[in-house]
């Protein structure tokens, strides 16, 4: 029994012995391969940082910069020797800002929140390396390990400082269309109405009545251009903020019926809006631009002598309003394109009567009141334009 435990023991031995000269004979093979492995993922990785249009930067756990690429260091405006310093020194030379002027201080830093678990994404600053002032825009998230363990934090910068000023020019240039230009307007086409109650008896003169006539058309039509160019404008930049209210859509139309006679020929707008119908929440003034767009359109399109019907139901928790038209229609493949920006129809070519965004406007109006707006229409039979509204609560 002895000689047994004995021989198995030797054996174990041998067997430990062999697995020894084993792991020593491969060892420097395999730390080869690893090393190997380990340098073509870091070359790779290098790659694909130096490809990258957007500065990107590695942290570890403790906050130290691992990599950053060229990019990142071309944004942020570093030095090679400042490329080292300790984040905290370069977030301190960066001065970085929110957008409202007020400091940063490091621990709200994207990278700092990525390191702490958090994600930061399009964070917008503002930074004056070396006295400029350049707008960023930063994204950071937190890198971990398949068990959860924070390996550290990748942090991304893209330069926006031409878009903001892009921005800027915008808004400048949407306050001059808005006031610079619409108030010339409102003088020519107040002046054109005076002169026509001045005239008196010589208003019976076909001639100066339809001179007038057309001065006060343009006008308005070039004011509503304006309005459009500086509504989709602010819509887009999701500048146009929504004061709503219940509104009765049956009372609604009626007052406007009355305020449009002098701008429509309301004459031959019908309304056909019952009594008792749910109030809907909406901005009065944003609903006002909507029926106008959609009514004035039906009447221009329709022949002189037709009626536009306006209509609106209860469909399950919204209202559905429509205006109907006695037009020439809208052929199939035009309908999809309508409430695009500057699309317009066949006929609406031929009047070049507007730029193409009077049903753009309504649909992001609409879209903001979270309804959402629609056509129905053959040729030769008229169309049919609807949208819906939430009902109040």
């Amino acid at each position: 029994m002895a000689g047994a435990s004995k021989g198995s023991g030797e054996r174990r031995e041998q067997r430990e012995a062999a697995e020894r000269r084993l792991f020593q004979e491969t060892a420097p093979e395999e730390h080869a391969r690893l090393l190997e492995a380990a340098q073509r993922q870091a070359a790779e990785l290098d790659s694909i940082m130096r490809s990258m249009a957007a500065g990107v930067m590695l942290f570890n756990p403790s906050g130290g910069v691992v990599r950053m690429n060229d990019a990142a260091a071309a944004i942020l405006r570093l030095s090679p020797e400042e490329r080292s310093l300790p984040p905290e020194e370069i977030w301190a030379m960066l001065r970085a800002e929110r957008p409202d002027g007020s400091p940063m201080p490091y621990e709200e830093a994207p990278s700092s929140r990525a390191l702490r678990g958090e994600e930061a994404l399009n964070v917008t600053l503002v930074m004056h390396p070396r006295g400029a002032t350049l707008w960023k825009l930063c994204s950071a998230s937190p890198m971990r390990r398949a068990d959860g363990e924070l390996l550290g934090a990748v942090a991304t910068f893209f330069d926006i400082t031409a878009l903001h000023r892009a921005e800027e020019q915008r808004a400048d240039i949407l306050r001059a269309v808005s006031h610079d230009l619409r108030g010339p307007l409102t003088v020519i086409q107040g002046q054109a109405q005076r002169l026509q109650r001045l005239l008196g008896p010589l208003q019976n003169d076909e001639r100066i009545r339809q001179s007038l006539q057309a001065v006060i058309t343009s006008a308005r039509r070039m004011n509503t251009m304006i309005q459009d160019l500086v509504d989709s404008a602010r819509l887009e930049a999701g500048e146009l903020a929504l004061s709503r209210m219940p509104v009765d859509l049956r009372e609604f139309a009626l007052d406007l019926s009355q305020r449009f006679a002098d701008v429509l020929p309301m004459q031959r707008l019908q309304i056909e809006i019952p009594e008792g119908l749910p109030r809907v929440s909406a901005d009065p003034d944003r609903l006002e631009r909507i029926f106008f767009n959609l009514i004035s359109n039906a009447l221009k399109y329709s022949p002189p002598d037709a009626p536009v019907t306006l209509r609106a139901a209860l469909r399950d928790a919204e209202v559905v309003t429509s205006v109907t038209d006695r037009g020439p229609g809208i052929p199939q493949e035009e309908q999809p394109r309508l409430f695009q920006r500057y699309a317009r129809t066949g006929a609406g070519r031929a009047r070049r009567e507007s730029v193409g965004l009077g049903l753009y406007v309504t649909r992001q109006l609409v879209e903001a009141h979270g309804g959402h707006i629609w056509v129905e229409s053959r040729p030769g039979q008229g169309s049919t334009f609807s949208f819906s509204l939430p009902v109040a609560p």
